[in-house]
């Protein structure tokens, strides 16, 4: 079994890298396959031109990830003030 190396989660700034690009990528292919289909389907019931409204859209999205942010500080800021192993420790 290979020890816990804290080190290697963080960068040479000491800032967390938890991004997966993999992640994104997914997100943003199974979108445009999601929003074809869905046009596929709409058009063979004889819907024509599929009208988004952008500014709706827009203020949806970013509410939802202000919400998204607020929701998360709390248990972010407990979780950083947790020992590591600690946390995991079975008892």
């Amino acid at each position: 079994k290979r020890p816990y190396d804290e080190q290697a989660l963080f960068d040479a700034s000491g800032r967390y890298q938890a991004f997966d690009w993999v992640s994104i990528a997914t997100m943003v292919v199974t979108t445009i396959l999601g929003w074809g289909l869905v046009k596929a389907a709409l058009s063979s019931q004889g819907f024509g031109a599929v009208t988004v409204p952008t500014a709706t859209l827009v203020v949806v999205t970013v509410m939802a990830a202000v919400a998204g942010v607020l929701a998360a500080v709390r248990p972010a800021r407990r979780a950083a003030r947790l020992d590591i192993l600690e946390a995991v420790a079975t008892s």
